[in-house]
């Protein structure tokens, strides 16, 4: 009996404490829903509602009014962002209530979004290999790996990636070479970022010990919301160049220029994307350098996804040994977290 009675209060508080944090959403039919307010975009809203599996979308012509319990953060266009809750009044008005109640006027038109706050620690990231062997007229086998890993601090934003890539043909060596990656970012706005970046490339057929690009700028997202995003970098970076034979060495400034971009195509389980680094030598004026990796990445089940991709470089300056261009094909396999 002692038990039912914890039972039943331990039931009737969670359902006392959900009901006191959830928002009353009420409709111009009458109609009152029950949720959490989590969405926002000038448009519509998205409100959780317990026994929903998908969010419930409402247009703001249909309500009535409603306030948000918890906190939302409101990012406009130029760049700043408020944090409270968003309340619309019995005359349709919409303003932010901020944390000590007083009403913060808005213009719909200059607002991007409104979303809960992000948690201060998150991270995410992802592995992939890839492996084709081929036998016939020529015995082939290559084999890829590449990886990352994103954790973000509040406002700042570390990455830290690398790829490795085997190949051998008729059991003669036909590529060996790596890359690693460790950059930094920190959000000034909603748009604009300052970013500090270092990469380290390896081709040892190519005699190429090592390349370490070390830069800084600004960056810039130009699509930050889905189904598209696209960020750009620009600034000043300095080479050096280690090669087998030590008169190749060679040390010089440059400008430059990345972009990711990356978009949905008809889902979200259906990903285009592509990224790519331009170098220009400050030094030598006719000298530059393109990395660029395009692919579409599809999820299959669970976390794991594929995606067929191309890397294409180009060095207008290369090695006595090397083309200028070099163009790899991979599917491969990955895991995201």
């Amino acid at each position: 009996m002692v038990r039912f009675i914890v039972a039943a209060a331990i039931t009737m508080v969670c359902v006392f404490t959900h009901a006191a944090l959830a928002d009353q959403v009420r409709l111009k039919n009458g109609d009152t829903i029950t949720g959490i307010v989590n969405y926002y975009d000038g448009a519509v809203i998205h409100v959780d509602v317990e026994y929903l599996e998908d969010d419930l979308v409402l247009k703001l012509t249909d309500l009535a009014g409603f306030e948000s319990e918890k906190p939302l953060v409101f990012r406009l266009k130029d760049g700043s962002e408020i944090e409270g809750r968003l309340r619309m009044t019995e005359s349709g008005d919409l303003v932010i209530v901020d944390a000590s109640g007083n009403q913060v006027p808005f213009e719909t038109s200059n607002l991007i979004e409104a979303e809960p706050p992000t948690d201060w620690f998150r991270y995410s990231g992802s592995a992939n290999i890839g492996i084709a062997i081929a036998s016939g007229n020529t015995d082939t086998q290559t084999f890829h790996v590449d990886g990352a890993v994103q954790p973000m601090f509040g406002r700042n934003t570390f990455r830290l990636g690398g790829q490795l890539n085997r190949a051998e043909a008729d059991n003669e060596r036909t590529a060996s070479n790596w890359r690693l990656l460790a950059e930094y970012e920190r959000e000034l706005t909603y748009r604009w970022f300052a970013f500090a970046t270092n990469q380290y490339d390896n081709d040892d057929l190519l005699g190429l010990n090592v390349r370490v690009t070390a830069g800084g700028g600004l960056g810039y997202w130009i699509f930050r919301e889905a189904p598209r995003h696209l960020r750009v970098q620009l600034g000043p970076a300095y080479v050096h160049e280690n090669w087998q034979r030590p008169t190749d060495d060679e040390d010089y400034a440059a400008a430059r220029w990345a972009l990711n971009f990356d978009h949905e195509i008809f889902s979200p389980d259906l990903v285009f994307y592509h990224n790519h680094v331009y170098l220009q030598s400050l030094q030598e004026g006719k000298r530059f350098s393109v990395q660029t990796t395009t692919g579409l990445r599809y999820d299959l089940i669970w976390d794991l996804f594929g995606s067929l991709e191309v890397q294409w470089d180009w060095n207008n300056q290369p090695a006595d040994n090397a083309q200028e261009d070099d163009t790899r094909f991979f599917f491969k396999l990955g895991y995201a977290f």
